[in-house]
C-alpha cells in the first residue's frame, strides 16, 4: 500500500467518494446527481483546492483504493461537520472491497500527521448515528461536539 498526496486528477473521485460516504449503509439513499444538486453536499467534492485543501490517496497495485481529505469551509458555507474556519474537515472513504482492513486507520495516521506538521492544532468531521466508522474515530480521540439531525459532529485535538 502505498499513500500520496491527493492530485489534480483525484477531484473527480472525491464526487464518488462523497455519494459513497452518504450512501454508507449501503442503501442508495442519494445519487451522484443529487449530490451535485445539493450544495452543501456537493462541496466535498466540487469546493477542494489544492492551493488550500489537502489530503491522502491509498493506492494498491496502481488503483486508488481509499481517500482521505481535509477541508477549510467557512462560515457563509459550512460543511456538516463545520466547527470554524481555521478547522479543517475530514472526509474519508475506502473502496467497498478494502474495507475492515486496516486501511481507514492507516489513512486517519497520514491526514493526522500531516495536519500536525501543517500546524493545525484540531480537525472536525461528521458522522451518521449508526455508521461504524465511529468506531474508528473514537479509537483516534475524536470525541463529540454538536449535533445535527441524525450525525455529530466530531472534533480531534492534535
Amino acid at each position: 500500500m502505498d499513500f500520496r498526496p491527493v492530485a489534480a486528477e483525484d477531484i473527480p473521485q472525491l464526487l464518488e467518494a462523497t455519494v459513497d460516504n452518504v450512501n454508507w449503509d449501503g442503501t442508495d439513499r442519494l445519487t451522484v446527481k443529487d449530490v451535485l444538486e445539493h450544495s452543501r453536499l456537493s462541496q466535498y467534492a466540487t469546493c477542494f483546492r489544492l492551493d488550500r485543501d489537502w489530503g491522502f490517496a491509498a493506492v494498491e497495485k496502481g488503483k486508488v483504493i481509499g481517500l482521505v481529505w481535509v477541508q477549510f469551509f467557512q462560515e457563509e458555507s459550512p460543511g456538516y461537520g463545520f466547527v470554524s474556519s481555521d478547522v479543517p474537515e475530514l472526509s474519508i472513504n475506502i473502496d467497498k472491497d478494502f474495507r475492515r482492513q486496516g486501511f481507514g486507520t492507516q489513512l486517519l495516521e497520514v491526514i493526522i500527521n500531516h495536519a500536525r506538521k501543517k500546524g493545525c492544532t484540531s480537525i472536525s468531521l461528521s458522522v451518521e448515528d449508526g455508521n461504524p466508522a465511529i468506531k474508528l474515530y473514537e479509537k483516534f480521540g475524536f470525541r463529540p461536539v454538536s449535533r445535527e439531525g441524525n450525525s455529530q459532529t466530531m472534533i480531534l485535538s492534535i
